[in-house]
């Protein structure tokens, strides 16, 4: 059985195994914020890479459909491990929680809920990866590039900014080829926008910390950076602009961190609902 259309009410993948009987494989619900855009080709793929290693992965989104209480309904399998595909839960924690809660009780007792993968120490590692290709093939000098990490923020909730501060340090901690690593955002100070202001080298890297396709990706980022959706890159005065692909993007490299933070070493899980701490 293939990948069901994320476009659907219910999307559930069933993992091709062959097997008859045996210990059956532990099922995945992969949660992200929502889109008024719909289907995202990039978390189908994501889910494809998946269902090699889950009985079932499924996906829902917190704001609209297919959400967790519906989706977790018709999933069979036993444990269901929650992974949040956000940067941080911040201020959808309470909408995931109240979905989540109008569940059996025997339904919430196979749920293992996981912190959200912007949480994995990893993430960083790859978004470094993903600036030295940017180097490397537009043959840009490290000396005068910088970056931006650029996430949505939150005028309410601070735990969306601290998220991408924190990955931010780690960028910079890892040696990371650009001379500047700077954050900005969507609905804090410093705003997207300034991005001229915060930089001081004459090629810029925007790295949209983002993990699903919605409305800020598609369109509301190249008009607050000035360049075309479908460009890479831009001239912006004096300055160059290039914009890396989202985080969703590396289907594989995305997948390893789905993988270790349910069956890592370090993997950490609450049994709901005292796992609301845990993934916020």
């Amino acid at each position: 059985m293939g990948v069901a259309a994320c476009a659907s009410p219910i999307a559930v993948a069933k993992k091709k195994d062959g097997t008859g009987g045996g210990t059956p494989s532990p099922s995945l619900l992969l949660v992200a914020h929502g889109s008024r855009l719909g289907a995202d080709p990039a978390v189908a793929k994501l889910m494809t890479v998946l269902s090699a290693d889950f009985g079932e992965v499924a996906f829902a989104v917190v704001h609209g459909r297919p959400n967790p209480h519906e989706v977790l309904t018709g999933m069979t399998g036993s444990p269901v491990h929650v992974v949040p595909l956000l940067i941080a839960c911040g201020d959808v924690s309470g909408s995931l929680f109240a979905s989540l809660s109008r569940l059996t009780a025997v339904a919430r007792s196979r749920l293992r809920v996981h912190p959200p993968i912007g949480a994995h120490p990893r993430l960083a590692a790859l978004i470094c990866e993903r600036i030295g290709r940017i180097i490397d093939e537009c043959q840009l000098a490290p000396r005068n590039t910088a970056v931006v990490l650029v996430g949505h923020g939150s005028g309410r909730n601070p735990v969306s900014g601290s998220a991408i501060r924190r990955i931010a340090s780690l960028v910079r901690a890892q040696a990371c080829e650009a001379a500047e690593v700077h954050c900005a955002f969507l609905s804090e100070a410093p705003l997207v926008q300034d991005w001229q202001t915060l930089t001081r080298c004459k090629n810029v890297i925007a790295v949209p910390c983002l993990l699903t396709t919605g409305i800020h990706l598609r369109f509301d980022l190249p008009e607050l950076l000035r360049v075309e959706e479908t460009c890479r890159a831009g001239i912006v005065g004096a300055r160059r602009l290039f914009v890396a692909p989202h985080l969703t993007a590396d289907t594989h490299g995305l997948a390893a961190l789905v993988r270790d933070t349910v069956f890592g070493r370090d993997a950490v899980f609450g049994r709901f609902p005292a796992s609301v701490g845990a993934a916020a």
